[in-house]
């Protein structure tokens, strides 16, 4: 599950929405929207991955959690407004 409000995207993506007219959900699927990369970890070792990373000089915001679910995996964007990235 991620949390739309995790990280703000650089302007570069609320412009190439607006213009392109593209939706949020098609945004995150085609663009990393900010997003250059992704550790996860066991929620009790977040701390010190975030700890790490920040030492190494890597800006680090958690993006949501990982659920336990019934049938296919799926990845869940919450609050995601309409007029996100903007």
């Amino acid at each position: 599950v991620i949390d739309a409000r995790a990280w703000t995207p650089p302007p570069v993506f609320a412009w190439l929405a607006r213009v392109g007219a593209v939706a949020p959900e098609e945004m995150l699927r085609v663009f990393n929207c900010g997003i250059g990369m992704a550790v996860v970890v066991a929620a009790e070792s977040a701390d010190a991955a975030t700890a790490l990373l920040t030492e190494q000089g890597e800006t680090v915001c958690r993006l949501g959690v990982i659920e336990a679910g019934a049938g296919e995996a799926q990845v869940r964007i919450d609050n995601l407004g309409a007029g996100w990235p903007g």
